[in-house]
């Protein structure tokens, strides 16, 4: 972490982090359905898939992973760079989504996030009419022969989609036409009921006015010189945000302890915690999360992408996703905080450590960070991307998980003789994408870690000894 995001991460986490916690988040709020089994899949263009993107989408499935660790989530991502939102209603949603649908049965809910493209030069009247079909899905769709048609025969399983509109560019005001179009997918969802993430409104003040914009800030953009890409930062601002207007809980879970108390902990909100001692300078406790917040990108030995200037670029961010552990009452000083026995943050202030600390903005180390760290590798491996980059293609073939299934998918739609019968034919390929999930649930469940909170005690003098 650079010294300019830490010094501000402690500043404002350390003070103020719990309070904007309770603000944001005071009871659990409205949320997409998520039911015992839940089928989440990501339809976007770029933006989400191909060498700029693999980013805020993985963000967002992780946040509904880790939220969520007691059902089974599968997360599925068939966006497509240079695909447009006429081509995933007449293309991907029918190939790719239908054996998806069908093979649960009746027995899991779905929960489709659609985002507003702009490839293809669509107007608002386009994205609408494109919306009006695309929220109709599965009951009414696309057929092989390019007729609209209802050709669903499987059960009627609770679908929802959530309409994410497209995102500021870096020119004047972020373009104002971004803007306008963007409406055709609100209009859509008002209609029907349906949640709607005005991502322009929510990006375009901190994206085109922080720092005397871009390309000054050459981690906000990708793709020189149209800078037409957002990068890491606006990445993980897109995804909090996102989270943040569709009404997702922000409070993963809260500990408070007291330094003088050793009994029992003051509060636990989504944590279990036990074994409490303080003995010489040094608070030590089991903490058992029943949940955590999402991951997202932090450079290390095999991760080259940064995504903390997210942090810096929309302060408010820092408090929509909250890990906070307190512990109040501790003497003045500094003290070293370790996790497992690993040290995971130095030189933590005891105002900061009894205002809360947020191990989400400030910790990207020690089991609990792996535990993310390994679900966005997992997410890598489905969409068969290299996890140091989340970007390059990671194996020649290009013909693993969702690209396997995608790539029979492109082979036997033609021949198919009906929506059942596809979705029958595709069954070898979802049970390979279902023995991922199970995977990634396992990766997801939460264990007992042992924290402690050691004070960093100023050295003994040593006194020269006496002249004779």
């Amino acid at each position: 972490m650079n010294q300019q995001f830490q010094a501000f991460s402690f500043k404002i986490q350390g003070a103020l982090c719990f309070l904007c916690c309770l603000l944001f988040n005071p009871v659990a709020r409205a949320q997409v359905p998520i039911t015992n089994n839940t089928l989440m899949i990501i339809h976007s263009d770029s933006y989400s898939r191909a060498q700029y993107g693999n980013r805020q989408n993985f963000f967002i499935l992780s946040y509904y992973i880790f939220m969520h660790p007691e059902v089974v989530i599968s997360p599925r991502d068939h966006s497509r760079s240079g695909g447009a939102n006429w081509e995933m209603l007449t293309n991907r949603f029918q190939k790719f989504d239908y054996p998806e649908w069908g093979i649960t049965g009746g027995n899991t809910n779905v929960v489709d996030f659609v985002y507003v493209s702009g490839n293809g030069g669509p107007n608002s009247n386009q994205i609408y009419t494109n919306f009006s079909d695309i929220v109709k899905a599965p009951f009414y769709a696309y057929a092989k022969d390019g007729l609209f048609t209802n050709d669903w025969h499987q059960g009627t399983n609770l679908f929802y989609k959530v309409i994410i509109g497209d995102m500021p560019l870096w020119a004047a005001n972020g373009n104002q036409t971004i803007a306008q179009y963007s409406l055709g997918g609100l209009e859509v969802a008002t209609e029907n009921g349906l949640k709607y993430v005005d991502t322009f409104n929510n990006l375009v003040q901190a994206e085109t006015n922080w720092n005397g914009g871009y390309p000054a800030n050459s981690n906000l953009f990708f793709n020189p010189p149209n800078y037409d890409h957002p990068a890491n930062e606006i990445q993980l601002a897109w995804a909090l945000s996102t989270l943040h207007s569709l009404g997702e809980e922000s409070n993963a879970f809260t500990a408070i302890f007291d330094w003088n108390n050793t009994t029992a902990p003051s509060q636990t909100n989504h944590c279990v915690a036990s074994s409490l001692s303080q003995s010489g300078g040094v608070y030590t406790l089991t903490l058992h999360a029943l949940r955590m917040g999402p991951g997202y990108y932090y450079p290390d030995a095999s991760q080259t992408n940064d995504s903390t200037g997210g942090f810096l670029l929309m302060p408010q961010i820092t408090n929509y996703i909250c890990e906070i552990i307190r512990i109040t009452n501790c003497p003045a000083g500094n003290y070293n905080v370790s996790e497992d026995g690993l040290t995971i943050l130095t030189n933590v202030s005891s105002a900061r450590l009894s205002a809360g600390i947020n191990l989400f903005t400030d910790v990207h180390s020690g089991a609990m960070w792996a535990q993310k760290k390994e679900c966005l590798g997992e997410l890598c491996d489905m969409v068969n991307i290299n996890r140091t980059n989340a970007s390059v293609t990671y194996q020649p073939s290009g013909n693993t998980l969702i690209i396997r299934q995608e790539s029979y998918a492109n082979d036997r739609w033609p021949t198919n003789a009906g929506m059942a019968n596809y979705i029958a034919l595709m069954g070898d390929r979802e049970a390979e994408l279902i023995s991922e999930d199970q995977i990634i649930h396992t990766n997801a469940q939460q264990t007992d870690h042992v924290f402690q909170f050691s004070e960093i005690l100023p050295p003994v003098p040593r006194y020269a000894p006496a002249h004779r």
